[in-house]
């Protein structure tokens, strides 16, 4: 009885979450304060599941507009979540990885997929498969958080490590060839 309750608590908590952000879309300023809810509330790898359920309502309930909007928020906001020792916008720790499925989500509605020859060996990303919407949130990127962060790569080759880690890879790993 205990693990039911616990259970729909979760499933509450996750559900009132992305109505939470699905509001929040609809304000001019998106609130920092709700990506920072987004962040904690799966800051750990054992709340994987919550974080899929979540993003799964994401997707059925916000159309094309809002998920670029949601984006383009987390994209203002990368400098202050992200955390100091990721200057390419990875999203490698639990807590961010959920905006990387924000943004994997958007590039696949927006028809980005992993290239393969007629061998099916993956080809390497080139700029032209990058969808209009993912270039846009770059862009936002290189303006905003890019050149406050060190590193001894150029903007560029940080952007492509960011698509090729958060996008390209999880595409490819999506793919009929890949399984």
């Amino acid at each position: 009885m205990a693990t039911k309750n616990k259970k729909e608590t979760v499933n509450t908590e996750t559900k009132n979450l992305a109505n939470l952000v699905i509001q929040e879309i609809g304000n001019k300023n998106f609130d920092f304060v709700v990506l920072q809810k987004m962040q904690q509330a799966f800051s750990t790898a054992s709340k994987q599941k919550q974080r899929e359920a979540f993003i799964s309502l994401l997707d059925k309930k916000l159309n094309k507009e809002q998920l670029h909007k949601l984006n383009q928020a987390i994209m203002e906001n990368a400098n202050e979540l992200m955390p100091d020792n990721d200057p390419n916008f990875v999203c490698r720790t639990p807590n961010n990885k959920v905006f990387q499925e924000i943004l994997l989500l958007e590039a696949k509605r927006s028809g980005m997929k992993a290239k393969f020859n007629d061998k099916g060996e993956l080809q390497s990303l080139d700029v032209k498969d990058i969808t209009q919407e993912i270039l846009d949130h770059y862009r936002i990127l290189q303006e905003k958080f890019y050149p406050k962060r060190d590193s001894i790569d150029l903007i560029d080759s940080r952007i492509a490590q960011s698509i090729n880690f958060l996008l390209y890879a999880p595409l490819f790993r999506e793919s009929d060839i890949y399984h």
